[in-house]
């Protein structure tokens, strides 16, 4: 009996000093957690405001690699955590233009309009502006040293733009353009209209056909492809015009 007793007095002074040990522990814990209420944790904080009329897009570094924001025109980017820096801090940005009814990538390192340099201050939430384009670029500047065809496609068929005997490839979808589908393609305006062609139901009609006789630097030509075509018809020129910002 007395060994018993003093047993239970043992597992008694055990759990006395498991409790007390627990609760030490869940003290340092609760301290640590509750050194800060939540609604006074540090936040440095971020975002961008595009004063365009088309999306820009803002990366991290000048390879353009991690996209930071997507922003449309005239809206705001959601916020974003940052890590501050009073040393000077650079975001880069590309430029969506709308062109042929695709966004047309645009870095305006000419005008010095590519990148930001900025500071980002600890615990606070700061706006970058994404600068205007038309307040720095003359209008009627030319904005690209490349040519631009946009080919649409009005035949029941399938059509595909040839260079020589390779396919050319458009800025973004399909080479493969179905009936009613536009694509956009970037050509060099060194390169020969003569080595251009269509291929349509085994026919490959020459570009020149449409009345381009040659390739201008930042020109976009819009051509159509006819319902009905042949070796030599059916592949009209409806358009050219220098890209600028205000013919965009």
């Amino acid at each position: 009996m007395k060994k018993r007793r003093v047993f239970i007095f043992f597992l008694i002074i055990i759990a006395v000093l498991f409790a007390s040990c627990t609760g030490f522990f869940d003290l340092g814990v609760e301290k640590i957690v509750n050194l800060t209420p939540a609604d006074q944790q540090p936040k440095t904080v971020i975002y961008f405001t595009n004063t365009n009329s088309y999306t820009v897009d803002v990366f991290s570094s000048n390879f353009r690699e991690t996209k930071v924001a997507s922003v449309s025109a005239y809206q705001s980017s959601s916020t974003i955590s940052w890590i501050p820096t009073d040393e000077g801090f650079e975001f880069y940005f590309t430029y969506k233009l709308p062109v042929a009814g695709t966004e047309l990538p645009y870095i305006p390192k000419k005008y010095g309009v590519d990148y930001i340099t900025v500071k980002i201050p600890k615990d606070q939430t700061t706006q970058f502006i994404i600068p205007e384009l038309s307040r720095i670029i003359p209008v009627n500047d030319k904005l690209f040293d490349d040519a631009y065809i946009a080919i649409k496609n009005n035949n029941a068929s399938a059509i595909q733009l040839l260079s020589g005997s390779s396919i050319e490839v458009p800025i973004t979808g399909s080479s493969l353009l179905n009936w009613g589908e536009t694509a956009l393609y970037k050509l060099s305006p060194t390169n020969n209209v003569g080595n251009y062609s269509i291929r349509i139901q085994g026919k490959t009609p020459p570009l020149y056909n449409s009345g381009i006789k040659e390739l201008q630097s930042g020109y976009l030509y819009e051509v159509e492809v006819m319902g009905t075509v042949t070796d030599d018809k059916g592949i009209s020129l409806t358009k050219s015009k220098l890209l600028t910002l205000s013919s965009l």
